[in-house]
């Protein structure tokens, strides 16, 4: 008897925040739950069913054309969680985002998918120019006060070119991030072959966002004439190839 009327004050409970959720104007909910650092432009619909043309997360690209609808149950837990459709840098993502007290940020089977032109904003101290086609799968990601507890995922660039620094086909690039094995951090682990140069190598990430990439590029028998001497303007010489190594920060929305 007292766990059916427990159940009872659920459903009710869900029934009453649904009823909530479905009034309530998404650009009031957004002022009132969003982050520290998130702002929200063009934002239309309820905190149930929503749009909004660009949302800022204090990250080096924004989201835009997103849109969601709400999980019920997720809010008798008093955190906001919704399946996703939104615009990065070019990419289309869907996928489920969660959001809750403090700023905490979740994503479980999250995908983007389209051309990469527009990827390289994502980590402007690599100051790369990309091309072709990109699908990432994030399979779990969590971002609290500013900073990475945890991230597993993997990325395919298909047709994968440069066009700057320097014009270079690069074939078929994979990709595959998880924690690092000491705990402190994740690894992202890089290769690549089938065009002018076989790629290897790996970027530490931080948690703070921080992120070293060091990267082996060895000319394979299609590559360009030139490109050596190219790679030598740009890179460090290592053997029969050359080893990049790049330094930078990405920028994580904080904690509220």
């Amino acid at each position: 008897m007292r766990r059916r009327i427990v159940l009872f004050a659920g459903v009710a409970l869900l029934a009453w925040l649904s009823g909530l959720a479905a009034q309530l104007p998404a650009a009031r909910a957004l002022a009132w739950f969003a982050p520290q650092g998130v702002s929200a432009a063009g934002v239309s619909g309820t905190l149930w069913q929503g749009r909004a043309v660009r949302i800022d997360t204090g990250g080096s690209a924004a989201l835009r054309s997103a849109a969601w609808e709400l999980s019920g149950w997720q809010l008798l837990r008093g955190r906001l969680a919704a399946d996703t459709r939104f615009r990065l840098a070019g990419l289309q993502g869907e996928g489920y985002l969660a959001g809750g007290l403090g700023g905490r940020i979740d994503a479980d089977g999250l995908a983007l998918r389209g051309p990469a032109a527009g990827a390289g904003a994502l980590f402007p101290g690599l100051g790369v120019e990309p091309a072709g086609q990109l699908l990432v799968r994030v399979e779990a990601a969590t971002l609290a006060d500013g900073r990475i507890e945890r991230l597993a995922g993997r990325m395919q660039w298909s047709e994968a070119a440069l066009r700057a620094p320097f014009d270079l086909e690069l074939g078929r690039v994979r990709a595959s991030i998880e924690a690092a094995g000491n705990g402190g951090g994740y690894v992202i682990e890089i290769t690549g072959e089938g065009g002018a140069l076989d790629l290897a190598g790996t970027v530490d990430l931080q948690p703070d966002g921080q992120y070293r990439a060091d990267l082996r590029l060895t000319p394979t028998a299609s590559a360009p004439d030139g490109l050596r001497e190219t790679l030598g303007l740009a890179a460090q010489r290592d053997g029969d190839g050359f080893r990049v190594r790049r330094s930078a920060r990405l920028m994580l929305p904080e904690g509220g």
